[in-house]
């Protein structure tokens, strides 16, 4: 009886594991690869939902909406409101003359406004190109600002701001981002 040879220090090319287990690596193969394969998923998976329920995603929604609605799965629609602060270049306490401006100043983000949205008037409905109207271009825009709810779309992309105003100021801002339109 001759004594045991010493186990080799390296143990074939993929897995350390089959000295310990006696096992060739051709044997282990399969579970070493989903075990490689597996583990940097669950890590994104941790690290995504993480970032998805803290509060990041709506601290983002005040700049770049697009980019935070990525962190509300399944559909990735966004729909933050704010009592405070600024949120897509309209702040809360911002005048209606302030709003007025953002809204015609060259370089800003064009919106169309709704002229039916705030309106408790009972007026008819009227047709689809006096409904909405560039805010930029509108002679009515000052009276429009002067409702309770100002409802504003982004022309360049799906960005739905609705400022609710009270005494001629901003009260609070919803801002929604739709990346998923079921009815489509």
């Amino acid at each position: 009886m001759g004594a045991r040879p010493a186990p080799r220090i390296f143990c074939a090319v993929r897995s350390l594991e089959c000295a310990a287990a006696g096992r060739s690596t051709r044997a282990l193969g399969g579970t070493v690869r989903w075990r490689y394969s597996l583990a940097p998923i669950a890590i994104l998976a941790v690290a995504y939902t993480a970032v998805a329920v803290s509060s990041y995603p709506r601290a983002l929604a005040r700049t770049r909406p697009e980019r935070a609605s990525w962190f509300r799965p399944p559909l990735f629609n966004l729909a933050e409101d704010y009592d405070s602060g600024a949120a897509v270049g309209f702040s809360v306490g911002e005048t209606a003359e302030g709003v007025e401006r953002s809204l015609t100043a060259p370089g800003n983000r064009a919106f169309e406004l709704n002229a039916l949205c705030g309106d408790n008037s009972g007026r008819s409905v009227l047709p689809i190109n006096e409904t909405w109207l560039v805010a930029s271009k509108t002679l009515r825009l000052h009276e429009l600002l002067s409702r309770s709810t100002v409802c504003l779309f982004a022309l360049d992309d799906r960005l739905y701001v609705e400022l609710s105003m009270s005494t001629g100021r901003v009260r609070t801002i919803h801002v929604g981002y739709v990346r998923t339109d079921l009815t489509t």
